[in-house]
């Protein structure tokens, strides 16, 4: 996930400054992902940016990284509820909020321009007749803030993100519904490893790979195992290819509050920094995460126990702050085939369930 830090009062103005910033992956028993059948990199790999504001601007620091999120609480074919809601830095009189919404053809279908009343603010807006999103028509609309000194005209800062309407559920006998409509999920897993790059691949690379996916006739894509770059998120918008997105907490949990804490920050900035994206249907928490626990020999059934315990405890928790934070969209694990995940309870917690299924692999038949 995305972090921003503000420098402000670290940087000499009028004179060279030199920004250094030092990355620790050293293994760490209070920070998943402990382990995984993936391979663990150090370094910063993706996209790093300067940003330069006024004093009054739109939030950047903080778990949101920067996004105000676009929701879309009531969708139907006749008529989109959207809700924009952020908070300003140095909030002052005389500050005025004008948002501007376009559809996917560029035609502007809402508008709005008022003078703020306070740091934070929530607008709601009606889209009549909306143009769906939907791995067929990935209709993108476009939503772009500016905020404005009304004394002078100046615009402070501006704020643009993509967004989509569309609704969906699932039903356990009939499957996954999009827009009303039985859909039959079929994709694949990704993962961001390229050979001679590991994790440190071009945005290139990632619309090559997702392009493949959807050429393949896909139309939905997990991100295994972790939140991968932004321009995935906005790739699969485009294309139309629903996701599951998910934080590393895969194969085994550490009984800490510090670990549990972490899961929840990884979860929240997840959700957060990636809501706007019409493509995401589901929040994933957890991957497998009794595997180790049952092919690890000499566990004692005490440490059984207490693992189980502390995993059990820690989904609750996450399915928890993820209701809090969405409640439009589904919460979601993957379980590998094994009696456990129905008799410790786990299975309940989420939304869906993913069934790994592994015949003549981890077990015959």
């Amino acid at each position: 996930t995305s972090f921003i830090f503000d420098l402000s009062k670290y940087l000499k103005f009028g004179s060279s400054n030199e920004i250094r910033i030092e990355v620790d992956n050293a293994y760490n028993t209070d920070i998943p992902p402990l382990e995984a059948d993936f391979n663990f990199y150090g370094g910063i790999y993706r996209d790093l940016e300067l940003i330069t504001t006024g004093k009054s601007h739109f939030q950047l620091e903080g778990e949101t990284a920067g996004n105000l999120p676009i929701k879309t609480p009531e969708v139907n074919a006749k008529l989109a509820e959207i809700t924009f809601e952020g908070k300003m830095v140095n909030f002052k009189d005389q500050l005025k909020l004008q948002v501007e919404i376009t559809d996917p053809s560029g035609k502007k279908v809402s508008d709005y321009e008022e003078a703020l009343k306070s740091e934070e603010f929530s607008i709601d807006f009606e889209i009549n007749d909306p143009k769906l999103w939907s791995p067929e028509k990935p209709n993108i609309y476009h939503l772009k803030a500016d905020l404005i000194d009304s004394a002078s005209g100046e615009i402070l800062d501006s704020y643009a993100s993509n967004f989509g309407c569309r609704w969906f559920k699932t039903d356990p006998e009939k499957g996954f519904f999009l827009n009303g409509e039985p859909i039959k999920l079929i994709g694949a897993n990704r993962h961001q490893d390229f050979e001679n790059m590991g994790n440190a691949v071009s945005n290139a690379i990632h619309r090559k790979d997702y392009q493949m996916i959807k050429d393949m006739g896909a139309n939905f894509i997990r991100t295994a195992h972790y939140p991968q770059d932004p321009e995935v998120y906005r790739i699969c918008d485009e294309l139309g290819l629903l996701v599951w997105t998910e934080v590393p907490v895969i194969n085994d949990v550490t009984d800490s509050e510090a670990y549990h804490q972490n899961a929840i920050n990884m979860q929240r900035e997840q959700i957060l920094q990636l809501y706007n994206h019409p493509s995401i249907v589901f929040w994933g928490y957890m991957n497998e995460i009794f595997i180790r626990l049952v092919f690890t020999g000499d566990m004692s059934e005490a440490d059984k126990k207490a693992k189980i315990k502390t995993s059990v405890e820690l989904a609750k928790k996450l399915e928890v702050e993820t209701k809090k934070l969405d409640t439009t969209r589904l919460s979601v694990m993957a379980l590998h085939e094994n009696d456990i995940y129905n008799t410790s309870g786990i299975a309940d917690i989420p939304d869906v369930i993913g069934w790994n299924l592994y015949f003549g692999w981890y077990t015959q038949g």
